[in-house]
């Protein structure tokens, strides 16, 4: 991300990686241990943050538009991790 992304207020890669980057941790817990209650509570709360990192993102890209088809990947990245995660949380 360049000083002249920060300005024009466009939504980049990184506008879409940080949401994915909260959403790691829940992952690999998942992967590594099975489903207590307070890890499930701690998902749920991860994947709530990373739903409105998402949302702020889109704010951006209805303000200012996106830059490159590789931000519109990371974005559509970002809905398929959001969506399996929550599937995945809800059984």
């Amino acid at each position: 991300m360049t000083v002249g992304d920060i300005r024009d207020g466009r939504a980049t890669e990184a506008t879409w990686s940080v949401p994915l980057l909260v959403l790691a941790p829940a992952l690999l817990i998942r992967i590594m241990s099975d489903r207590s209650a307070p890890w499930l509570a701690a998902a749920w709360t991860v994947w709530g943050l990373a739903a409105a990192l998402t949302a702020a993102g889109w704010v951006s890209v209805v303000r200012g538009g996106i830059r490159r088809a590789r931000d519109w990947g990371t974005c559509l990245l970002l809905h398929v991790v959001l969506a399996v995660q929550a599937v995945s949380l809800s059984l």
